[in-house]
């Protein structure tokens, strides 16, 4: 594990100076469990001891069919530092190789590498932790910290509550109002990296394009990993000018460091199964802010990091915040058949047509997640993970049907590409422009009859999406794109399909 607050194995041997300030206080050094400066002994880090996680409810019936119940409960998650192979951000540096591929040293103006001779200075293999020039303390100098880099040890933990009020009225129906909320801390945040060593803004407007200058290297000589851009005498600006000057880069990534909060509305009518009827109605109107939606890639939609001295600046809507939710099903039993209230005493052959029949449906309102602009390209090589576009203080809703803006799904003039060395001013997501919605209905038939007795078949008619609602894919979200705001497909066909299931 990388210890950030460790003097680095070439502390003293550098000053400062105006083209790296921060040499002479050179922090960060690698350290190997089970050896002599571990702190945290044969483990990567602390062991998480605290988690105290206390449980408490109420229900109280002291009105007629009437309840209202409550819950406040801490609940922890698996801690995100088990050990994970040769995977995941276990951090296993000293044990597994890797090789930068630089293939140019001033920017692109001449080229060192080629696919011939790829690693003209040799590749690295697995140090361990004896100490040397680029083992032990020294692992990963001269290139990235990445996985080894425990930013924080705590196991993910959230907070729950909910209060709700339930009534029976008359005629098997149970109607329910609520609120659930929750608060996430130490979540496992796997929406790009945070960069420690990000540029300091500071010398942004004062540098400029000197920033990818190159210069002479003070590292020169003392860095011995032969694939690092600081085995070279000279280097480019910018990464003097860093916290940690003698890495390439500093990340911390899928570590326990996101915070989430969620606020919620819900209401249901449920009527209980009678005369062959069930049927539920549920809403949920609520608001889900976090600073980072993502765990592993595959999984939701990321926003871009922009700037790791502002936290705070992360914080939006999330990616997977539904605004609201209405969901409607039922269930019938026509009352047409063999005991049933119509038509009870037909015959066997007619009822074989007739009666058993069955009509089901589920009905869902969603309003889409939200959307995020994607700024086209930024080449400031500042060290950000991902820089986001610029709002131009014009509003990027536009209302009405969506058929009615395929064209102009929001206002594009809202945005616009964000200069080099600057921060953009749109957030992770927009607050007010979500993506393409859902409203489907999906419905069946069943009809259930016995040609023995001991066996009972079941013909089935599904439809699904049965209005044949279009389902609208949605826009470009590329500044500069041609299709930026346009949507330029759809789909949600209904589908209709049948089958027999025999049950015996």
């Amino acid at each position: 594990y990388w210890d950030i607050n460790a003097d680095s194995p070439l502390q003293g041997q550098l000053a400062s100076s105006a083209a790296c300030p921060n040499c002479g206080n050179l922090k960060g050094a690698m350290r190997f469990v089970g050896t002599a400066n571990s702190a945290n002994g044969r483990r990567q880090t602390p062991t998480d001891l605290n988690n105290w996680a206390p449980r408490i409810g109420f229900a109280w019936n002291g009105l007629a069919r009437t309840v209202v119940r409550g819950a406040y409960g801490i609940l922890y998650a698996p801690s995100m530092l088990q050990a994970a192979g040769t995977s995941g951000s276990s951090g296993t540096a000293g044990f597994t190789g890797g090789s930068a591929l630089n293939t140019t040293l001033d920017n692109g103006q001449t080229f060192v590498a080629s696919l011939s001779n790829p690693f003209p200075n040799g590749i690295v293999k697995p140090q361990g932790a004896k100490e040397g020039p680029i083992s032990g303390a020294a692992t990963d100098i001269g290139g990235g910290i990445g996985d080894t880099f425990f930013v924080d040890y705590r196991n993910p933990v959230v907070q729950q509550w909910n209060l709700n009020l339930q009534r029976e009225i008359k005629g098997e129906w149970i109607v329910q109002v609520g609120y659930l909320g929750s608060k996430g801390q130490h979540l496992p945040d796997g929406e790009g990296n945070m960069t420690y060593n990000q540029l300091p803004t500071s010398f942004w407007a004062s540098q400029g394009t000197n920033l990818v200058a190159n210069v002479p290297n003070p590292f020169f000589g003392k860095i011995q990993n032969p694939t690092s851009v600081y085995f070279q005498p000279t280097i480019s600006a910018r990464n003097l000018l860093t916290r940690f000057p003698q890495y390439g880069s500093v990340n911390g990534f899928r570590k326990p460091q996101a915070n989430s909060i969620y606020h919620s509305f819900i209401a249901s009518v449920e009527h209980r199964y009678r005369n062959g009827l069930a049927m539920q109605i549920s809403f949920t109107g609520g608001k889900l802010l976090d600073d980072a939606s993502q765990v592993v890639t595959f999984i939701g939609q990321a926003g871009s990091k922009q700037d790791f001295y502002c936290r705070k600046c992360e914080k939006s809507v999330s990616s997977q915040d539904v605004p609201s939710r209405l969901v409607s099903s039922f269930v019938y039993d026509l009352p047409i058949g063999k005991g049933r209230k119509l038509l009870g005493a037909m015959p066997k052959g007619l009822d074989m047509i007739v009666g058993g029949w069955q009509i089901n449906g589920i009905n869902t309102f969603q309003r889409g997640i939200p959307f995020a602009i994607g700024n086209n390209g930024n080449s400031a090589n500042l060290g950000a993970s991902g820089l986001r576009a610029t709002a131009t203080g014009i509003n990027p809703y536009v209302g009405g049907n969506i058929g009615d803006r395929l064209t102009n799904y929001f206002n594009q003039a809202a945005f616009t590409n964000t200069p080099n060395y600057a921060f953009g001013t749109v957030g992770r997501f927009l607050p007010n422009v979500r993506q393409v919605g859902t409203h489907n209905l999906d419905f069946s038939l069943f009809k259930n009859f016995r040609p023995i007795e001991k066996v009972n078949m079941q013909f089935r008619a599904e439809l699904y999406n049965a209005t044949n609602t279009n389902s609208w894919s949605n826009p470009n979200n590329t500044i500069g794109n041609a299709q930026f705001g346009i949507v330029t497909a759809k789909g949600g066909n209904r589908t209709a399909q049948m089958a027999i299931k025999i049950i015996y």
